[in-house]
């Protein structure tokens, strides 16, 4: 009894192992490759608590830092024009330095980030022209980076509110990136180098590769998936491609075709790919995870 219970602990760490590597390309950094840091703007304790990191001050959003209590008073403990602008940047997504050089909301734009509008009150944002209900677009999660708040965005969305259709997000990494392209009416296709139902298949090479059973074969001083990535060193040899391992389960893309007939894909994909290592970068599923994975299938191999 205590075997078949452990067998059934393994296998669904198993999958839960397997699982976690599966996914888009979600938008954890900005454009600068920063780190963003997820927070929920309805739990924000206040400034002084717990000595935390970012707080409420005054009806605003505020890193405690730049503001000392006197007395049960806030003020600013840096009145310098640098302090104001990386304060604006980093914590107001509508802020602007005044005549005074004091960090407020553009006019029009008010609530603890300037996040608000005149025009829809409190309680609903204003983005791309019309109220909303949240700050990130898609399903985003709000967050900070250094120099500004911005979101973490699911794939295939992007930018600074996950307003924009990235849809080579839909890929697992950066070698795989060609897969797919974005269309002028906002949609996901294969693009022209590949085809398939997970536009996986690889359709021609560049930069002379030659095609050889599903796979390119690069010449010197190129890899990746389809030949499109230069090596370091111009006409170094990068580590050879090779096929693709695949352990997928049933896509919702359905797409089968190439840009030039533009057959849709869906927004999502869903599975995972073990792939060979064709070049020094990380796969979409980690060393550590994949040697995870493997102990875990022995064990259960074994004992189960």
């Amino acid at each position: 009894m205590f075997l078949k219970s452990m067998c059934y602990i393994f296998a669904i760490i198993l999958v839960l192992s397997i699982n976690g590597g599966a996914g888009n390309r979600v938008k954890r950094t900005d454009e600068n490759n920063e780190n963003v840091t997820e927070f929920d703007l309805n739990n924000i304790e206040e400034c002084g608590v717990d000595d935390v990191e970012f707080g409420m001050i005054n009806g605003t959003f505020e890193e405690c830092f730049y503001w000392k209590n006197d007395n049960g008073k806030w003020t600013a403990a840096f009145n310098d024009l640098t302090s104001q602008i990386f304060r604006c940047n980093r914590t107001k997504i509508n802020g602007m330095i005044n005549d005074k050089g004091e960090c407020v909301c553009k006019p029009l734009w008010f609530g603890p980030l300037c996040n608000f509008h005149v025009s829809c009150g409190e309680g609903k944002f204003f983005r791309d022209g019309k109220c909303v209900d949240t700050i990130c677009a898609n399903n985003g999660k709000l967050a900070l980076v250094d120099n500004s708040v911005e979101c973490i965005c699911n794939g295939p969305w992007g930018g600074r509110f996950c307003e924009m259709l990235q849809c080579f997000r839909l890929s697992p990494d950066r070698l795989h990136e060609k897969r797919f392209v974005n269309t002028p009416n906002g949609t996901c296709v294969c693009s022209h180098f590949f085809k398939g139902e997970k536009c996986d298949q690889i359709v021609k090479c560049t930069n002379n590769g030659i095609y050889m059973n599903g796979y390119c074969k690069c010449n010197p001083g190129y890899h990746g998936e389809i030949c499109d990535i230069p090596c370091k060193k111009s006409n170094e040899t990068c580590i050879e491609n090779k096929p693709i391992k695949k352990i997928m389960e049933p896509s919702v893309v359905d797409s089968t075709k190439t840009l030039e007939t533009t057959t849709i894909c869906n927004h999502h994909v869903h599975g995972i790919e073990l792939m060979k290592a064709d070049t020094k970068e990380p796969s979409s599923v980690s060393q550590l995870g994949f040697s995870l994975i493997l102990l875990l299938s022995l064990i259960f191999y074994h004992f189960c």
